[in-house]
């Protein structure tokens, strides 16, 4: 089963032998075709794997043939699968949410986003697509909060990494993670 959940990258797919929830994401697979492999992107996803939650590191990846509905004339994806991270984006957050965004969500996100940027940096990375629709607002795990503090704390999650590039690397992109 594949859903496509509001701005969120990705495709919210579902196991059906035992219902469990992934994401995918499905790349062009001329992308991998040269100096660079799926196998390569898993190494990286070893490297982010070291900072826990902070990322959705892919563990699986592979090519996938073409399924109904995909948009032009490929037959042939790179595919990515990731942990499904329930929340909201911080782009949905803001634009359909914004009571909730307080003085101190703002300093706490953006102390969290830092650490990411900088752990990447440490590394010798960059996310190379890091946007507000890549930084999931995660709830409380729902039984896990102890205190009435804990059960309002939510932490954020960046996903989308399956396009990690080296940190020296130019970006053909409008911004970078900076």
């Amino acid at each position: 089963q594949v859903v496509r959940i509001d701005d969120r990258p990705g495709l919210r797919v579902e196991d059906p032998d035992d219902g469990a929830v992934y994401a995918a994401k499905i790349c062009v697979a001329a992308d991998y075709d040269g100096c660079r492999s799926e196998r390569d992107e898993q190494k990286l996803a070893n490297v982010l794997r070291k900072a826990g939650a902070l990322f959705a590191a892919p563990f699986h990846s592979g090519r996938v043939a073409r399924f109904d509905g995909m948009p032009g004339d490929e037959q042939e994806f790179v595919c990515f699968v990731s942990d499904w991270i329930d929340g909201l984006s911080l782009e949905t957050l803001c634009t359909q949410q914004p009571e909730t965004i307080t003085g101190e969500f703002i300093v706490r996100a953006a102390n969290q986003v830092f650490r990411a940027v900088h752990f990447l940096s440490h590394h010798g990375l960059k996310h190379d697509d890091l946007h507000w629709g890549n930084v999931i607002v995660r709830p409380p795990v729902p039984g896990l909060a102890l205190t009435l503090a804990e059960a309002n704390e939510y932490s954020l999650c960046l996903v989308d990494t399956g396009s990690l590039k080296d940190s020296q690397q130019p970006t053909g992109k409008s911004h970078d993670d900076h």
